[in-house]
């Protein structure tokens, strides 16, 4: 283990134990810097985001189709839960990819009955390895007719990063529905897929 792994770990007062596998070292509220926030912009600003967003669009669609594309992308389909994650590779490059992240998160608090409700950074250990996750979690705004049931829109929405050593390995979208009768039946989750993956056609290079 080395110095800023044991520093880490003694500030948190817990010590790895090997056998119990991942062990959280460290969590904080996400908080971008002045730089990191240039970049997004500028990322956004310069339409880099557009080539990413069309060859997730056109995978997510042949993986519907049990085809494979140029992503390693896969699909999630149930009752409650809906959602897709895409695996990193060169063709992103690691500041693509994390703002990717930032990106479907941006998209989602577009819509007006979204907001983000949490956010948190985390490191944990898993052997010799260092994980960082990150993670939104969006909700939508609650309805206050006490005579209706509450929309619920797509449900609350879950993004999340991953990078392992630094590395980036993924990036998730889940949609999670509620079955409690105090709320409509939710939207249809492709809508919220075509919400992520569109492009404004002024925007198209």
């Amino acid at each position: 283990m080395n110095l800023k792994k044991l520093l880490n770990n003694l500030l948190k007062g817990r010590v790895p134990d090997k056998e119990k596998g991942e062990v959280e070292i460290h969590r904080e509220v996400i908080e971008r810097s002045p730089r990191q926030k240039f970049q997004y912009s500028d990322w956004l600003y310069n339409k880099k985001y557009v080539p990413y967003i069309k060859m997730l669009r056109d995978n997510y669609d042949l993986r519907k189709q049990d085809i494979e594309g140029t992503v390693r992308l896969h699909i999630f389909n149930s009752q409650a839960s809906n959602g897709f994650y895409f695996t990193y590779s060169d063709i992103f490059g690691f500041e693509n990819f994390i703002h990717l992240f930032e990106y479907f998160k941006d998209k989602v608090n577009d819509l007006d009955e979204y907001k983000v409700q949490s956010s948190h950074r985390s490191l944990s250990e898993i052997n010799d390895l260092v994980k960082e996750k990150q993670v939104y979690y969006l909700k939508p705004r609650r309805d206050l007719n006490e005579n209706e049931r509450a929309s619920q829109s797509f449900g609350n929405v879950h993004i999340e990063y991953v990078a392992i050593n630094d590395i980036p390995s993924y990036v998730k979208l889940m949609a999670n529905t509620y079955s409690d009768r105090s709320y409509q039946n939710a939207e249809s989750f492709e809508e919220l897929i075509d919400h992520v993956f569109y492009i404004d056609p002024d925007n198209i290079l």
